[in-house]
This record gives C-alpha cells, sequence and structure tokens, in this order.
C-alpha cells in the first residue's frame, strides 16, 4: 500500500516523463558500463577531467550524463565536477562479486 501512496503524490504527467525517460537511463546504464566509468572511479579517478581522458570522451557531454546517473542515484557528485560510486554503480564495476557489468552491457546493447 506504501508504493500506492508514492505513486499517487506524483502528477500522472510526471508518472509518463519517468516512464519516457527509461529508455535514456538503460542506456546511461549502458554507456558507463561500457567505458568502465565505475571501475575508474573506484581506481581513484573522480574528476571528470581525469574520467574523460581515460574513456577518450568529450567531458561535458560525459559530466551531463554523470549527472544524470547522479539523479538516479547510480553516482554520486559531491564536488561539482567529482564523482564517487554508490552501492548501486559498484555493481557495475567489472570486479566486484555481484557484478552486473556484463548483464547491463547485453541487456542495455541495441
Amino acid at each position: 500500500m506504501a508504493a500506492t501512496a508514492s505513486i499517487s503524490a506524483i502528477t500522472p504527467a510526471e508518472q509518463i516523463r519517468q516512464m519516457m525517460a527509461g529508455h535514456v537511463v538503460a542506456q546511461c546504464l549502458h554507456a558507463i558500463a561500457y567505458l568502465g566509468i565505475p571501475d575508474l572511479i573506484a581506481n581513484g579517478h573522480s574528476a571528470i577531467d581525469e574520467l574523460a581522458a581515460a574513456t577518450g570522451t568529450h567531458a561535458p557531454s560525459l559530466q551531463r550524463m554523470l549527472r544524470t546517473m547522479a539523479s538516479m542515484g547510480v553516482l554520486t557528485e559531491a564536488v561539482d565536477g567529482e564523482f564517487g560510486l554508490t552501492p548501486l554503480g559498484a555493481t557495475l564495476r567489472s570486479d566486484a562479486p555481484d557484478s552486473l557489468r556484463d548483464q547491463a552491457l547485453f541487456e542495455t546493447s541495441h
């Protein structure tokens, strides 16, 4: 019953917006898994410039994507441009005992 109460607290328009954003979230999960962002953060690379250099990506675009993941609870952004892992994000590390990285890549690929 608690889930019903929380769902009814948001408007129908917001519920639809969240549903429509599902594919964006899935693609962001795919991208951070593919780029190895969780592994890089776990190895001490937390600054956006370091992450962009290590992955060969455009820093402003990568930062927007990582902020999206932070808004979903996958990453943290403690200081502007400095990212960390949450327990959710840690499951996308390649060396995690409960790693879901390969599954994320498989299930979110085209």
